[in-house]
């Protein structure tokens, strides 16, 4: 069965440090009884392995798979939803809020201790203080550390305010510092390809293996020349060779430094296509939860210059199923008061003209006409107590001057 290749394919990588037809054998006759399956990274693996049967028997409680097998997974928060309706609530759901503000301070010293920057630290900590957002995602230990990078990178220049800014600096600063060149580059969109030949390929991989939710890469998932430069341990260490000796493969795997910088890098393959092409991309991909990280980058990168956003709304509320109440027509019907014509009926007082009739005390014109009091003029009649002329006339205390007296 499938299920059961899917899972001997699983155990097959431990083939030479223990023998699978017998822990197989164990798990199916025992389901799983006294063992503690861990699945890390939910989010990372494949739609299509999402939706099998045997990732949806593994994750429920009630299947006759491993049901009596304990088991921990982990993923980002966007594939929770996912997680706890295939497990039912039969579960603990535990979120970790990772660093502390006093863990951060700590990181933050023990990094620049190594480099002798500890005014620097104090610097990066006192900027935190008014960057909310950033210091927000100091809290991953990964990004914390990026963002050390970068601020190291900057020196005495001010911090980005967001994630995108932060990223293409760091991005940036990975390219110069695998290269060992001084030179400036100004928009991680405009790359040279002369100095660095393998960016573009390294950005239109990611992106590929982003859309599948695939992090761990092969040798054959490369290109020869980016073969090449991987024999120094890493792609512009960004992507960097991981050891495979213990799976016992006879492939090279390569892994991004983390999944959110796969994303950027998956945000500049797109954003330096043409806007036909851009637009192409986002009509399929815009509304994914697998991908609203990149559609994070590609906003900042691009200020949302090179695309109609607004085209893409129809695309993702016709993805939306109707509710009991509504028909599947995307406009509401009409009330029982109204006609099928979208615009409302006359009211019993109104005419069919879109202007409102004249009232009773109202001529045809558009203008109101002159009460009784009024002449035709537009311009209200002197009164009793005034004179023809416009101005009022001077009062019994003042001159006719049109100044007041002193």
């Amino acid at each position: 069965k499938n299920e059961d290749l899917t899972f001997n394919h699983f155990l097959a990588k431990y083939s030479s440090r223990c023998d699978v037809p017998s822990i197989i054998d164990r798990l199916l006759k025992t389901g799983g009884k006294g063992i503690l399956l861990i699945l890390d990274g939910y989010d990372e693996i494949s739609e299509d392995m999402m939706k099998s049967s045997f990732m949806k028997k593994l994750l429920s409680p009630s299947s006759c798979c491993l049901d009596e097998c304990d088991l921990i997974v982990t993923t980002r928060p966007f594939a929770c939803p996912k997680v706890l309706a295939g497990m039912e609530h039969n579960c603990v759901h535990v979120e970790i809020l990772g660093f502390t503000e006093e863990k951060i301070h700590s990181f933050i010293d023990n990094y620049f201790q190594r480099t002798g920057g500890l005014e620097m630290a104090e610097r990066l900590k006192k900027k935190l203080q008014i960057l909310p957002l950033v210091k927000g995602m100091c809290r991953l230990p990964i990004v914390l550390k990026i963002i050390c990078k970068v601020q190291e990178y900057l020196e005495d220049k001010g911090l980005p305010h967001t994630m995108g800014g932060i990223y293409s600096l760091y991005i940036k600063r990975q390219l110069l510092h695998d290269s060992h060149l001084k030179i400036k580059l100004t928009s991680i969109l405009e790359i040279p390809e002369d100095i660095f030949p393998e960016f573009s390929s390294l950005c239109q991989i990611s992106y590929t293996f982003c859309v599948i939710q695939q992090l761990v890469l092969s040798d054959n998932d490369l290109g020869k020349e980016m073969l090449k430069l991987a024999k120094r341990g890493s792609i512009y260490e960004l992507l960097f060779a991981e050891s495979a000796a213990d799976l016992d493969l006879p492939i090279q795997l390569f892994t991004f430094v983390h999944k959110t910088v796969q994303e950027a890098l998956a945000a500049v393959h797109i954003a330096k296509q043409s806007k036909l092409e851009q637009q192409r991309i986002w009509s399929e991909q815009f509304g994914r939860p697998e991908m609203a990280e990149v559609w994070k980058f590609y906003c900042n990168f691009t200020k949302l210059q090179n695309i109609d956003v607004f085209s893409l709304l129809p695309t993702v509320f016709s993805q939306l199923p109707a509710r009991d109440d509504q028909s599947d027509n995307t406009q509401l019907p009409a009330r029982d008061d109204q006609s099928d014509n979208t615009q409302l009926p006359a009211r019993d007082d109104q005419s069919d003209n879109t202007q409102l009739p004249a009232r009773d005390g109202q001529s045809d014109n558009t203008q109101l006409p002159a009460r009784d009091g009024q002449s035709d003029n537009t311009q209200l009649p002197a009164r009793d107590d005034q004179s023809d002329i416009t101005q009022l006339p001077a009062r019994d205390d003042q001159s006719d001057n049109t100044q007041l007296p002193a």
